[in-house]
């Protein structure tokens, strides 16, 4: 007597198990929706209408990949590089197809930051202080866009979006309180940050402090000392202080 069914069947039986759990899976197929882009054209507009070249990374890319900083984010993107290891002044703005510094717009929520500018060996200020734990969107023009934001975005545009108070708030809640810590060995650097939100009535406000310490990027070698031979990095430390507030 069978105690399993025979061979000849068992395909046919299989299929009958799996079915509905293929079904199952069919039915939850999530919906992927167009990414949208405000910086090529100064409205809403999906990527694939957009004449140019522009990249877009979301709150969940930055979060993925474990991105600190603005050199990590444009790590895979081709044609733009953020230069500077190992400086006092920390890393430099974005270059774009060979064009750099103030050539490139940098703007923040439509709000161009502060131009870079160096005088001397001590006297350097760049743009590299835009903390990436506050920002829900990156846009990236390659190529002139001069016709819409002037004569500093020869070399491209690069947008931040930060978070709004609605991004934490679903329907119905009226407050919401995170608390977040991340930890990378490469320099032994922490990041602490805290996040409120509140609403009442039409009105809600966002109060997000973070902060990252941390030294120089470890190298294989123990050699210190002067000259050619050393190995050992410079010693650093590093400190980051970053405030978000905002209302609507």
């Amino acid at each position: 007597m069978y105690r399993s069914p025979p061979f000849a069947r068992r395909p046919l039986l299989a299929l009958l198990l799996l079915s509905p759990s293929l079904a199952l899976a069919a039915d939850k197929t999530p919906t992927q929706f167009d990414t949208i882009t405000v910086t090529a054209t100064r409205t809403e507009q999906t990527l694939d209408q957009v004449p140019n070249t522009v990249s877009v990374q979301t709150e969940r890319d930055i979060d993925q990949n474990n991105i600190k900083d603005i050199k990590d984010l444009v790590r895979y993107e081709p044609g733009v590089t953020v230069s500077g290891t190992g400086s006092r002044f920390g890393l430099s703005g974005f270059n774009i197809r060979g064009i750099g510094g103030n050539r490139v717009l940098t703007q923040v929520d439509g709000t161009s930051v502060p131009g870079e500018f160096a005088f001397g060996p001590f006297q350097n200020a760049r743009r590299n202080y835009i903390d990436l734990d506050t920002v829900k969107q990156v846009e990236i023009i390659r190529g002139p866009a001069s016709s819409l934001y002037g004569s500093d975005a020869i070399g491209g545009v690069v947008s931040f979006i930060t978070k709004d108070a609605a991004d934490y708030l679903d329907e119905g809640d009226d407050t919401y309180a995170r608390l977040k810590t991340g930890y990378d060995s490469s320099d032994k650097s922490w990041l602490k940050s805290a996040t409120l939100v509140g609403r009442t009535g039409p009105v809600d406000g966002l109060l997000q402090l973070s902060h990252r310490g941390g030294h120089e990027v470890a190298t294989h070698s123990g050699n210190g000392g002067i000259g050619n031979g050393r190995g050992d990095a410079n010693p650093q430390d590093v400190s980051e202080d970053n405030l978000l507030v905002k209302t609507a």
